[in-house]
């Protein structure tokens, strides 16, 4: 079964190589795994799919869009996380990328974040 699935890692893919020889694609993970085969890389779908990439720099952009505005409104960085329901790394990353001078709490001003 190794010579099997070697000789198809060339030109398929996991899931195309678990359908040719009737085993589950975590079988021939462990057994890539075990004799050091790699195969195709799948054509679309996965974690780094272009078309998934341009929808998150949408979302990311729309999301700029709305920090300069609270930014203008004097509202600080925990309450735009908040308000946009998201995380404060996703927030520094988001700024970082879009180039936004989002200034952080002044020292002696109430950090309460209601």
């Amino acid at each position: 079964m190794v010579d099997q699935v070697r000789g198809l890692s060339s030109t398929h893919t996991q899931m195309e190589v678990a359908a040719a020889v009737g085993v589950s694609r975590k079988a021939i993970y462990n057994i890539a795994k075990e004799h050091g085969i790699t195969f195709q890389r799948p054509t679309r779908g996965g974690a780094n799919d272009a078309r998934r990439k341009e929808q998150a720099d949408a979302r990311e952009a729309k999301y700029a869009e709305r920090i300069r505005a609270f930014m203008e409104l004097g509202i600080t960085r925990r309450q735009c996380c908040g308000k946009l329901a998201i995380g404060n790394k996703a927030f520094e990353r988001i700024i970082a990328a879009h180039g936004i001078d989002y200034p952080k709490a002044r020292q002696g001003s109430n950090s309460c974040a209601a």
